[in-house]
């Protein structure tokens, strides 16, 4: 591999690095947007609950009790809405998350294997460089013999 490629591939691993970790971010605004949705449905259906327990004893606070419940009623609604919609989110932005981390670590695997080659090829010629200096002390050791 030349050294335009490892060049090319460390780039492409820096980009893929900071898509990763802008998906993880990502995915934990989600998971709080879902959080902050539950806390609000579960408190809007506790004022639910809490106001349909009251009693009216005039007309009027009939009038103003139904009115209330109404009113929380599609709170209630727009509450469980805007939970199914974070959720939905939330899985989208996992799905993402995933699959940047997929293809970051299919980088790093390409440059672990690029490292293990270059190491492979550096012991090769390590080896070579051994194996003539053997070469040549045999050589040397092998004449003394026939001198002496």
């Amino acid at each position: 591999m030349t050294g335009r490629d490892v060049q090319s591939l460390d780039a492409v691993a820096r980009v893929r690095r900071v898509r990763e970790q802008d998906s993880l971010t990502g995915l934990q605004l989600a998971l709080r947007e879902v959080e902050a949705s539950q806390q609000h449905l579960v408190a809007a259906e506790g004022r639910l609950a809490e106001l349909s327990g009251q009693q009216a004893t005039t007309p009027e606070a009939f009038v103003a009790l139904r009115e209330g419940l109404l009113t929380l009623g599609r709170t209630v609604d727009v509450a469980r809405a805007s939970l199914e919609s974070s959720r939905n989110l939330a899985v989208s932005a996992q799905s993402h998350w995933q699959n940047d981390r997929i293809r970051l670590r299919t980088i790093e695997m390409l440059q672990e294997r690029r490292e293990a080659e270059t190491r492979a090829e550096e012991a090769r010629a390590q080896a070579k460089v051994q194996d003539e200096v053997a070469t040549q002390l045999w050589s040397r050791h092998r004449h003394l013999k026939v001198v002496s």
